[in-house]
């Protein structure tokens, strides 16, 4: 944007020059340092006599609050820990941004660029903040989280698109400004408008040409279970922290190995039901084998008696064709009847019967 700006400016053409470094409606005073090298048939600003010894980058002021705290780790680190892009991008919390000519800086809680890499020695004072004249260029987003009823991050609307800034995010957690939870701008024609929602996604914008997503997730994270604004991709799959990563392959593998635990007892107890079910069988035929055990217990008991009877039938009838035989013995060797009744002890009459037929 920078380049298209000056593209075709020159000395001989300050006015442009001055429209495009305005902040909040002031213009740059001092530009007598300002100085145009050539690269790649481009004209690029650069600015080598800069005194940023001098510059405040640091004023010590603190966060505004835990949640917001919180909510800024979350937007940059998980960047850096789960972003899957071929560029190189910086994400900071709440780090000055100043501009090519460096006068006031603008403090966002969240800045993301892309297409550049951090300085490698970051406590030098000019690479303690963002510094157009060190990336080369503004950021591709801003946010900012509302804390409270004065509006300056609406204030920040002219700042943020002086700058050059496409993309601008306001996250109002509390409502403190109204009803909207995020309003999110993005910048054409040097002036920002307003950006809705992806469909069937309320809460959810996506950024199509840095290639990431914003929406919210109900989560717990570091004590606090709260609302988070978060970043996600073209899926609306939430980018997580290493350490969400870490604690979802725990989850994951307790959850498997709960769930391989659970399929061990259920085999066991598919195992137990069979040996039940088996064991109940052996007893069905257990109880069937004793019954018929019993019956022919029985059958053998009512043939053993009947053939005790029969033995018993056989046995006195045998007793009494002895007695007929020794009746009739007797009688034929001259023996008296009134004898052989009191040898045999039966009555007179039967004697006489068996001496008869």
């Amino acid at each position: 944007m920078l380049q298209q700006a000056i593209k075709k400016s020159y000395i001989s053409n300050w006015k442009k020059i001055f429209d495009f470094f305005a902040y909040e409606n002031e213009f740059v005073k001092n530009v007598s340092n300002i100085k145009y090298i050539k690269k790649q048939n481009t004209d690029i600003l650069e600015s080598p006599e800069i005194d940023y010894e001098n510059l405040i980058t640091e004023d010590d002021e603190p966060v505004d609050n835990i949640f917001s705290e919180r909510e800024q780790k979350l937007l940059t680190v998980s960047l850096h820990d789960s972003w899957k892009i071929n560029r190189p991008f910086i994400a900071l919390a709440n780090v000055g941004i100043y501009d090519w000519v460096p006068k006031n800086p603008v403090v966002p809680d969240v800045l993301l660029s892309l297409d550049v890499t951090a300085p490698k020695d970051i406590l030098k004072k000019a690479h303690r903040t963002y510094m157009f004249s060190i990336y080369k260029k503004p950021p591709e987003l801003v946010l900012e989280i509302v804390s409270d009823t004065k509006k300056k991050e609406f204030q920040k609307l002219k700042i943020y698109a002086s700058l050059g800034i496409k993309y601008y995010v306001i996250h109002d957690p509390g409502l403190y400004n109204g009803s909207n939870l995020i309003e999110v701008y993005e910048l054409k024609n040097n002036k920002y408008h307003r950006m809705y929602p992806i469909n069937k996604k309320p809460t959810t914008f996506w950024f199509d040409d840095i290639d990431i997503g914003i929406t919210f997730k109900t989560d717990l994270f570091q004590g606090y279970k709260e609302l988070w604004l978060r970043w996600c991709d073209s899926e609306g799959q939430v980018l997580e922290l290493g350490e969400e990563k870490v604690q979802l392959s725990e989850n994951k593998a307790k959850i498997a190995e709960k769930e391989a635990n659970d399929e061990r007892q259920k085999a066991q107890l598919a195992e137990n039901k069979a040996q039940l079910a088996e064991n109940k069988a052996q007893l069905a035929e257990n109880k069937a084998q004793l019954a018929e055990n019993k019956a022919q217990l029985a059958e053998n008991k009512a043939k053993l008696a009947e053939k005790e009877a029969n033995d018993e039938r056989q046995k006195a009838q045998n007793a009494e064709e002895a007695q007929k035989r020794l009746i009739k013995h007797l009688c034929s060797i001259g023996t008296p009847i009134e004898q052989v009744a009191q040898i045999i002890n039966r009555p007179l009459a039967y004697i006489e019967k068996i001496t008869n037929t």
